[in-house]
């Protein structure tokens, strides 16, 4: 295996520069590029690069000292300022890119504890060198008004990434990442998907997001790999993109997934593909299997990166029934065993062998998560404890694969019933027109309880109605189980990493409902 790093996952995490320079010199990879269909940059043109961009920082006062702001966006100039900033150990917060329509309204400030906010230009659509980049044509500096220095000193501040937490469920909070715990995790993601550096690496994700970030990117360039990186992708770029760069691995969203299933012309060998953000059906991975190569559903969140995947070369029913096993290093356990974990106490092995498939809330222990969630003003809100609370009810079978049910909170009582959402969800899904359901609720009483609505999405080409979508629930549900109300919609709204945004769907829903 060609791998541009090796050795056990206890050892040290060497310096980003020199990840740098070992794929910059490498005869394995230096020949490999980063691309974004305009651009084109050789990993042995990096140090070159990132040389450029110290330099101009400098000459407007931004050292490593600065705590910056970047809005990252899915390109080569965007990779390579995230790359500077990682090898030069500068704080930073990770930023979505500002979009036209935000520019026009009120966008939520800039963390106080940020000086600069970096922003990054589009390039022209020709096709241009790499060697022709100079950073004061993509990179954009202004000083952040609202900026107001941490009481902490600096030295304990260095080497840290800030990150919005996905906000999908309420309220978004600031988690801080310490770097040489991302690149630990990512090490963790090379392992899992077998990447080398012989793979081409599409990522068909945000990288200013953690699943495409911390599962895709990093583990990409750690590798040595070359990678395709695709901005605001939909199914006829990404296929234009294929075309051209023939990936082995691929990152995707589960939407894109079901729309190359569902319209892609012919076969296509992937060696492993990706997809975080929502739970894949396994009929989704089944067919993708078939068609395309190894599908896998990885499992992670801002605060802790990725936790749990299986492998490319698991058997296809694990893979298209559970989220594999943990990486290495991680614990998840079920909420009835934690506080024996925490003592101390190790699980008898022979027992839980020819144990039954437990349902528990889940909780995760990871060497490599996060250390804090802080506020605007960088100060400490909580500490990350030793168990990570997920929210997620799973099954844990006793081969140490883990299926995820939905989140444990998401249940409504019905006629007396604990009722769980995901449970409906899964049903609805059996109907065969229907590709993507997610049922929601409000405070507001039916004559059997709370509020059920159910948002479907149907696969392309078919039809059906509201009613008959309601009509066969009759079949499959419990009468207090059936949703009050069904909406069919052409898509569901998303967050960037692919998981449904649910608070604009209740917003969406409502407005239909009124």
């Amino acid at each position: 295996m060609n791998q541009i790093l090796s050795g056990n996952m206890d050892v040290m995490i060497m310096a980003f520069a020199t990840i740098i320079s070992q794929v910059a010199s490498s005869i394995h990879s230096q020949n490999n590029f980063l691309t974004d269909g305009r651009v084109t940059c050789r990993y042995q043109q990096l140090p070159t690069l990132l040389t450029a961009i110290d330099r101009y920082l400098r000459e407007q006062g931004i050292t490593g000292a600065s705590c910056v702001a970047l809005e990252c966006t899915n390109s080569v100039p965007g990779a390579l300022t995230l790359l500077y900033l990682f090898e030069r150990q500068y704080r930073f917060m990770l930023l979505p890119p500002t979009s036209d329509k935000e520019k026009l309204t009120d966008r939520k400030p800039l963390p106080a504890f940020c000086q600069y906010q970096l922003t990054l230009q589009p390039i022209s659509d020709r096709e241009i060198s790499a060697d022709s980049l100079h950073p004061a044509t993509f990179l954009t500096i202004n000083a952040n008004e609202q900026y107001q220095a941490e009481s902490h000193a600096t030295e304990q501040l260095r080497a840290k990434l800030y990150l919005r937490t996905s906000g999908s469920m309420g309220s978004a909070k600031i988690v801080v990442h310490a770097h040489e715990q991302l690149f630990a995790n990512a090490r963790n993601a090379v392992a899992r998907f077998q990447l080398t550096s012989a793979d081409r690496v599409t990522i068909a994700v945000p990288i200013f997001h953690m699943y495409g970030l911390g599962a895709g990117f990093l583990p990409a360039i750690i590798a040595g790999a070359a990678i395709d990186l695709q901005e605001h992708t939909h199914l006829l770029k990404y296929l234009e993109h294929e075309r051209q760069f023939k990936p082995t691995a691929a990152f995707l969203t589960p939407a894109l997934c079901d729309m190359l299933l569902q319209r892609r012309g012919g076969a296509r060998t992937y060696r492993v593909a990706v997809s975080a953000g929502a739970r894949l059906k396994a009929e989704i991975i089944r067919a993708f299997d078939e068609r395309f190569g190894p599908l896998v559903n990885l499992y992670g969140s801002s605060e802790l990166g990725a936790v749990s995947a299986a492998a490319p070369t698991d058997a296809l029913e694990l893979r298209a029934t559970t989220i594999g096993r943990p990486l290495a290093g991680v614990t998840l356990a079920p909420a009835a065993d934690v506080p024996a974990l925490d003592a101390g106490e190790k699980p008898d092995a022979s027992a839980s062998a020819a144990a039954a498939p437990r349902t528990d809330e889940l909780y995760c222990r990871h060497p490599y998560g996060f250390e804090t969630y802080i506020d605007d003003y960088g100060q400490e809100i909580a500490a990350a404890a030793t168990w990570f609370k997920t929210g997620d009810l799973a099954t844990f079978s006793p081969d140490g694969s883990i299926r995820i049910l939905g989140r444990a909170d998401n249940s409504v009582n019905r006629d007396g019933y604990l009722v769980l959402l995901a449970d409906i969800e899964r049903a609805i899904e059996q109907i065969a027109a229907v590709a993507q359901v997610v049922v929601l609720t409000t405070p507001d009483e039916r004559e059997r309880g709370q509020y059920l609505a159910a948002c479907c999405v149907l696969h392309p080409g078919t039809q059906l109605t509201a009613m008959q979508i309601r009509t066969q629930c009759f079949d499959i549900l419990p009468r207090y189980a059936i949703p009050d109300e069904i909406f069919i919609l052409d898509l569901l709204p998303t967050l960037p990493s692919g998981k449904v945004d649910r608070q604009a769907l209740i917003t969406q829903v409502g407005a239909i409902h009124d």
